[in-house]
């Protein structure tokens, strides 16, 4: 084996270039792997941060709406426009005798009316009633004009109107006869200790 001998210069340039290797390889091996490590927790902590604050915002706003509707509860107006029961099987007897009382006051006859099965969704309750009812258009237009001014709040889906014609005798009118069907809807006001959605 040979030996390798180095003057003093060279000994010298070895040894720094062993050091700058050595610090190349801690830095390599442990350094820049730490590194990495806490920048990508940092990128996590800033992404967490940022969900938190989102968070905070939306459990804010959320406590503004739960605070707002507090109020608009108190507000007698905006509850004459809702049923006032407090269960749907009440609010539907409620919208029944609402509607049986609307067409007698309009001069109609009333049928027949049928609860439908309420589709539970969002903060309010739906209640609709199938009514059907027989009259003259203008016991129609009446009966139309009182569900749209009246209070609570109603709304006419799926009208169907026909003439049921009547033949007279001679020199005799013709008496005007609809039968009407349609769904009347109505809503409960959302109890302020039901469960939020």
């Amino acid at each position: 084996m040979m030996a390798l001998t180095l003057n003093r210069l060279q000994s010298r340039v070895l040894a720094v270039l062993l050091l700058v290797l050595t610090v190349l390889l801690v830095y390599l091996g442990f350094v820049r792997p730490y590194t990495a490590t806490l920048s990508g927790l940092q990128d996590d902590i800033d992404r967490l941060n940022d969900r938190l604050v989102r968070y905070r915002s939306v459990a804010t706003a959320q406590q503004d709406v739960d605070r707002r509707l507090l109020l608009l509860q108190k507000d007698p107006q905006l509850a004459a426009s809702f049923l006032s029961q407090k269960t749907a099987a009440l609010a539907s007897a409620e919208l029944q005798q609402l509607v049986k009382r609307m067409v007698r006051e309009s001069g109609g006859q009333l049928v027949s009316t049928q609860t439908l099965a309420s589709e539970p969704g969002g903060d309010f309750a739906a209640v609709t009633v199938k009514v059907v009812m027989r009259g003259s258009s203008e016991n129609l237009h009446d009966l139309l004009r009182k569900l749209e001014l009246g209070r609570p709040l109603l709304i006419v889906d799926g009208l169907s109107i026909r003439n049921m014609r009547r033949y007279a005798r001679a020199n005799q009118p013709v008496a005007e006869r609809l039968t009407v069907n349609f769904d009347l809807t109505g809503y409960l006001w959302p109890r302020a200790d039901a469960p939020a959605s």
